[in-house]
């Protein structure tokens, strides 16, 4: 029964701190841990246990996730003796959520199955207002069994949850899915800067390409979250160039050529450094 399931998460940030707030409200008993306690005092009036250490987490966890940024961040995390992993038990799953490299997916998979746990990259796809939302896509790679196994608490926060195939093939699908989505918000940059150079309003410009047949999500998320937040632009750009070296890692891994996607994607960083530039100027 999935209200038995014990779940654990750890990474209470911007996309994990919704994902997390779901499962609980979904009714899993449910184990918290975050490096700095005062960030666990949003969650006050739900029912959740804090742990103690990540062992401690572990050791509370059926289905256990974890949602920090970096490939390091992830190994310090899960391994060695102070990590995840050593207090997780046989027939438990991990949750890879962040977009980190394949090979440090099979790392912590590789001592995942040393003890018996199922490692699973899951990154998720949607903005922080679909993780509010419960509507994030979740992109796994990994065990058949071990998917099937957390499925119930990864439909607590995930819309569209697909298993791509064995492990580390989660991130490879996130990591393209990034790189489109970058393409897609570079050119509706393009195009309503084109409209201003054209002599027409950018407002008007932006009413137009946001009701008419060039209309997209990634249009909307332009007007709606970027365009009125430059401190987001910045946060963008070091987002962007983390998963556009990541995709050209991957491309030369699978001894590719270089692909016009990886051009076409720096458009979309460009737009970045552009709507920040514009608030300098208008803050001055």
């Amino acid at each position: 029964m999935a209200e038995r399931l014990r779940a654990g998460f750890v990474g209470v940030g911007d996309m994990g701190g919704p994902m997390a707030r779901h499962i609980i409200q979904a009714g899993f008993p449910t184990t918290l841990w975050a490096r700095r306690p005062a960030s666990l005092e949003k969650y006050g009036g739900l029912s959740f246990r804090t742990a103690s250490d990540l062992v401690d987490l572990g050791l509370s966890s059926d289905v256990c996730g974890v949602c920090v940024f970096s490939d390091e961040d992830t190994r310090q995390v899960c391994l060695g003796e102070a990590g995840v992993l050593a207090g997780m038990q046989p027939g438990s799953v991990l949750l890879l959520h962040p977009t980190i490299q394949p090979e440090t997916v099979i790392e912590i998979a590789e001592a995942g199955e040393a003890r018996g746990v199922a490692v699973l990259d899951a990154p998720v796809a949607g903005t922080v207002v679909r993780a509010e939302e419960g509507d994030l896509s979740v992109i796994v790679g990994g065990d058949a069994a071990g998917f099937e196994k957390a499925m119930p608490v990864m439909q607590a926060y995930g819309r569209t949850i697909q298993l791509m195939g064995q492990v580390g093939s989660g991130v490879r699908m996130k990591t393209l899915n990034n790189l489109l989505t970058r393409i897609n918000l570079g050119m509706a940059y393009q195009a309503l800067e084109m409209g201003v150079k054209l002599g027409m309003d950018r407002a008007a410009v932006l009413t137009i390409l946001r009701s008419a047949s060039a209309d997209s999500f990634m249009m909307n998320f332009l007007a709606d979250r970027i365009l009125p937040n430059p401190g987001y632009a910045k946060h963008l750009v070091t987002m962007g160039e983390k998963d556009n070296a990541l995709f050209v890692r991957l491309r030369q891994a699978a001894g590719l050529p270089p692909s016009a996607l990886e051009d076409a994607a720096q458009q979309g960083i460009v737009a970045f450094h552009e709507i920040g530039a514009l608030a300098a100027e208008k803050a001055d």
